[in-house]
């Protein structure tokens, strides 16, 4: 099978300017993104079933049927939804079905979070095995796969040679922390395709404290940050998911537009402004190991996402909120450390200090990240104690989890590790007509619709971004008995990011 050559850009697909069910006009100004951005070039599309609130296929198909361009496209399924090869069969048939296509080139095993997962997969009857059935049959090309393990879990990935492919989160902000992926990557022939090259618009945002990333003042800061991460050999492509056609323009003017800087020099130039920017953390490991095992030069990284002007996230405006999402999102995500308690185990023997290059008051910043914890939740222990108050031992028959996909899975997950299998039966609700009839976790997806005729003891709201827009449409079912929960309150951060 011949390597595939990309575009620079890869569209992503999960942001879209659907507001719901009934956005037809939001669905047809996403079909006009897609159709723009395969007419300027671009050539590999990033799609999922739950992407753009379930409608992101809709899209696709909509889109593929107007037009004899034929891009790359993907077809997904992750572990913590299906699990045997039938499953991922099942899964990639249905997305298929969904986006008019009999094929499709790429199959991407979905955000793998560890080696173990990653064990799970390859295991026999395993999603792995039905990507191979999948491609034996001609219904996909190349067996890809998404990354969010710690790092040396990712290299290990790589270096087993079952995936022609890895997409990862990889920007200015986690560059230091990314490089040892990117060299093994190069190293083994595997292509990295990057997600979140724009550090989650934290960059563009933060045009004064990025200007040292433009080259001269022909180069926005956007353009030029994302020419920093397509600088690196191991980088094939980079997503960028534009929410209208003038963001997708704005992307576009990076690759379009003559450089007049070599990657190399680029790379070089780049980094030794990172290594001297104030306060920021560069992630040489100096600070370790610390005594207690706190993972220091994990947090003090993430941290860096402190220095930059908040803007509200997540469907959050409120600084704190906003502050902690950005700094423990990346932690989580990039380091997956997620404390067991909000206490902190620092005993201040300032070994961690005393090592740091950049002189940062180390200390003071993990005492404050532990609060931070404690404030939103964000522990293991609180997670367990939510979970407890809302569904454990409550008597409940029937419990429905509203909207499915990751973030009910996610869920249900915990739920599972704190407590064991629930003693109640659950039910999934979307309202995508997409997902109805699909299974998730061995669980079939219903429409809203049943809901009157399910009737579960209550239903959770298993999601952050719009919880507060979801709980209100539910609440009319309270008249029927069926309580309506919701998990988080405004001072949490995110399950799933």
């Amino acid at each position: 099978m011949e390597k595939c050559v990309y575009f620079p850009i890869g569209l992503g697909t999960n942001r879209f300017p659907i507001n719901g069910i009934d956005d037809d006009d939001g669905i047809e100004k996403s079909v006009e993104i897609v159709l723009h951005a395969l007419n300027a070039g671009v050539n590999y599309i990033d799609v999922a079933h739950v992407y753009s609130r379930g409608f992101a296929q809709e899209v696709l198909r909509r889109a593929l049927s107007r037009t004899d361009i034929h891009p790359y496209l993907t077809v997904k399924t992750m572990y913590s939804m299906d699990k045997t090869s039938d499953d991922a069969i099942r899964r990639v048939e249905k997305s298929l079905e969904n986006m008019g296509l009999s094929r499709s080139s790429h199959f991407v095993l979905w955000s793998i979070m560890s080696y173990d997962e990653f064990e799970k997969i390859m295991a026999k009857g395993g999603l792995y095995e039905g990507a191979v059935k999948l491609r034996n049959k001609g219904v996909v090309d190349h067996i890809t796969c998404s990354c969010h393990a710690p790092v040396d879990e990712m290299i290990k990935i790589i270096r087993t040679g079952v995936f022609e492919e890895m997409t990862i989160s990889f920007n200015l902000l986690n560059a230091s922390l990314m490089k040892p992926v990117l060299d093994s990557a190069l190293e083994c022939g595997v292509g990295i395709i990057t997600m979140n090259s724009l550090g989650a618009g934290v960059i563009p945002q933060n045009a004064d404290y990025f200007r040292f990333v433009m080259y001269d003042e022909n180069e926005s800061i956007p353009s030029a940050a994302l020419r920093y991460v397509l600088a690196h050999k191991a980088v094939k492509s980079a997503l960028q998911g534009p929410a209208s056609i003038e963001e997708l323009e704005e992307n576009l003017q990076a690759v379009v537009t003559q450089q007049r800087e070599n990657d190399s020099n680029r790379i070089e130039r780049v980094n030794s402004h990172l290594k001297g920017l104030n306060g920021y953390c560069s992630g040489c490991g100096y600070c370790m190991p610390c005594p207690q095992g706190i993972p220091v030069s994990s947090i003090m990284s993430c941290r860096n996402a402190l220095l930059f002007d908040v803007k509200p996230t997540h469907n959050r405006a409120k600084q704190q909120v906003v502050e902690n999402i950005n700094l423990l999102s990346i932690l989580e995500r990039d380091t997956k450390y997620v404390p067991k308690t909000p206490d902190n185990p620092c005993m201040k023997c300032g070994l961690c200090e005393s090592k740091c290059t950049q002189q940062l008051k180390i200390i003071d910043s993990v005492d404050d990240t532990f609060k931070r914890a404690d404030a939103s939740n964000f522990s293991i222990i609180a997670r367990k104690q939510k979970l407890d108050s809302l569904l454990n031992g409550k008597g409940y028959k029937k419990v429905g989890l509203y909207p499915s996909g990751g973030y009910s899975t996610t869920v249900l997950r915990f739920y599972e590790d704190f407590f064991g299998i629930p003693d109640f039966d659950l039910y999934l609700f979307n309202s995508s007509s997409a997902l109805w009839g699909t299974t998730q976790n061995g669980l079939i997806v219903h429409s809203p619709n049943e809901i009157a005729e399910i009737m579960p003891d209550c239903i959770l709201v298993a999601n952050y971004k719009f919880q507060d827009e979801i709980y209100p449409e539910l609440l009319h079912y309270e008249h029927n008995g069926i309580k309506i929960l919701k998990l988080h309150t405004a001072d949490d951060v995110p399950w799933l990011f």
